[in-house]
């Protein structure tokens, strides 16, 4: 499915940015759903990475479906479905995937932004660790630290949801991820927000 996104998802954001080590935190910034929905929950769903880069696209429908499956819902990758070229009836392709897999949601899920930022850590002194007998008798154990710079990147990402049926749209959300360290990592967390979100909600079986 082709999108005019150049930038793409999160599998290869993470791969071209160089981090000073840390762990992926990803949190919901904004995020809301429609209160009057009475439908029955969800249970299977439709994944849609929106990018024009086919790679990148097929890794983040395959992490997000596996995630959902894992929590005990059925969930199918678009791109097995939907060809990465542009198509002539995009709705009439779409309708094919969701009567195919018996969809009763889609889950779709866009880059927003990437947000870089350099600062400076000026030099200082650090305290070093010491055994008993340096302690004992006590003598300045002292490290120079010189001055860094530090790049943290901030990644964004829109994750929506909709019924399959009405084309709805149920669920939305903004996710921030600081300083993300793996693709895997973020799927993760991006998808155990998403899923929490839908239970909490009643859109789906809490697990």
């Amino acid at each position: 499915m082709h999108r005019n996104v150049e930038s793409g998802l999160i599998a290869v954001v993470v791969a071209s940015v160089l981090i000073l080590g840390g762990c992926a935190s990803t949190r919901i910034v904004n995020a809301w759903h429609e209160d009057r929905y009475e439908g029955p929950g969800l249970a299977n769903f439709l994944v849609i990475g929106l990018s024009s880069k086919p790679n990148r696209r097929r890794y983040f429908e395959t992490a997000f479906a596996d995630r959902l499956r894992a929590w005990g819902l059925s969930a199918e990758p678009s791109f097995r479905l939907i060809p990465d070229d542009d198509i002539t009836d995009e709705k009439a392709v779409i309708e094919a995937a969701i009567a195919k897999t018996s969809a009763d949601a889609i889950l779709t899920t866009r880059l927003v932004d990437i947000a870089r930022e350099e600062s400076y850590v000026p030099p200082g002194y650090e305290f070093a660790p010491v055994g008993f007998y340096d302690y004992y008798y006590p003598t300045h154990h002292m490290l120079f630290r010189p001055g860094y710079v530090v790049t943290n990147t901030t990644v964004f990402l829109e994750t929506n949801v909709y019924s399959a049926a009405t084309k709805e749209l149920l669920w939305t959300g903004t996710t921030r991820s600081f300083n993300p360290s793996s693709a895997d990592r973020v799927v993760d967390e991006l998808a155990g927000l998403v899923t929490g979100e839908l239970a909490e909600f009643g859109f789906i079986s809490a697990r």
